[in-house]
């Protein structure tokens, strides 16, 4: 193997393992968040910080958070109301902002301390991203009647999800259901 192919194969190696998105709350890095729209509605978010990020895994782990909040707020099951995919492309400011702190000498008085602070010119880069969001409607019992297409069983789904990816249940939520 020569080393222009050593070097894309490194290359190739390094991209797909950038690709991977942990299982966690939205940081810089992606990950989860929700709001509580009403009682018993939730926003569920999942985003990867990239484009590319496998679409079932966000699906599932974006699943993984309604059942979760389902089980967090005392509900059972869930349904979801609305599906939005999303990627797009955000501009964001950055600037250098860089401080240093020392001491000089001075004659009459001894040492003086000082801070300077210095400001870099700012530039703006596009950051892309891939995001699912759900709007589900949480249940004590699964309805009877109505107009849904599936209704997820929250303790189920978690049991599933954390199964598939090797997900650990930092938060307990299998407590007594193993």
């Amino acid at each position: 193997m020569t080393y222009i192919q050593k070097a894309i194969t490194a290359l190739f190696v390094l991209l797909l393992s950038g690709c991977a998105v942990p299982y966690q709350p939205a940081g810089a890095n992606g990950g989860y968040s929700h709001k509580r729209l009403s009682n018993d509605r939730l926003l569920v978010t999942f985003e990867a910080p990239q484009v590319g990020f496998d679409e079932q895994r966000l699906r599932d782990y974006c699943l993984l958070r309604c059942a979760e909040v389902t089980k967090e707020y005392k509900f059972n099951h869930f349904s979801i109301e609305r599906d939005d995919h999303e990627i797009s492309s955000e501009p964001i400011h950055v600037s250098g902002v860089s401080k240093t702190k020392g001491t000089s000498e001075e004659k009459k008085n001894g040492k003086v301390e000082y801070e300077e602070t210095t400001h870099s010119s700012s530039h703006v880069h596009s950051r892309y991203q891939t995001k699912i969001t759900y709007e589900i409607k949480c249940y004590e019992q699964p309805p009877t009647h109505g107009n849904f297409s599936k209704i997820y069983d929250a303790q189920a789904t978690i049991l599933d999800i954390r199964y598939k990816y090797g997900i650990a249940d930092e938060a307990n939520y299998l407590v007594g259901h193993q």
